[in-house]
Order: structure tokens, then C-alpha cells, then sequence
């Protein structure tokens, strides 16, 4: 794991092995999504860059709305039906 340690004017100094590592580049922009105690800093992607991605990919075994569940477990739909039958 390397560390950063955050200036007194809030910047951070990425180390050399981890930006040559993902390839980062001078002026490059990042998306930071708070996610609790942690930040986590992704890298901004152009509509350009992602053109092609999927290429080849198989669809058939994407999952779909209908497997998903709520954090209960249960399914978003039965959940809310059954919320509703115990409410009266």
C-alpha cells in the first residue's frame, strides 16, 4: 500500500510507481466519491474513450431486473407487496 500525506493547501502528491502504474497524466481529472470514511478518486473517462469497450462482449448471461433484491433479501417487488399487505 503507498501513501500520500495532504499539503496545507489540501493537495495530494500521487507517488511515482502508482502513477506510472495507472497511467495517470499531468492535468488529468478525477471524479471523488465520498463512500463513509473513505474517498475513493476515479479517474474521469471521456465518451471517446469508451467507444468500442463492449466489443465482443456476450449479453446473454447480464443480469436483470428481475433477479435483483433489496438489502432485506428480498425482492424489490415482493418486499413491497408484502410491506403493503402488512400495513392493512
Amino acid at each position: 500500500m503507498t501513501t500520500a500525506t495532504l499539503s496545507s493547501k489540501y493537495q495530494l502528491s500521487l507517488p511515482k510507481a502508482l502513477r506510472e502504474a495507472m497511467q495517470l497524466q499531468p492535468g488529468q481529472q478525477f471524479e471523488l466519491i465520498p463512500m463513509g470514511s473513505v474517498i475513493q478518486l476515479v479517474p474521469r473517462t471521456s465518451i471517446k474513450q469508451l467507444r468500442g469497450i463492449a466489443r465482443g462482449a456476450n449479453p446473454a448471461k447480464y443480469r436483470d431486473r428481475t433477479d435483483r433484491t433489496d438489502v432485506s433479501g428480498r425482492h424489490p417487488r415482493v418486499g413491497r407487496m408484502d410491506d403493503r399487505l402488512a400495513a392493512g
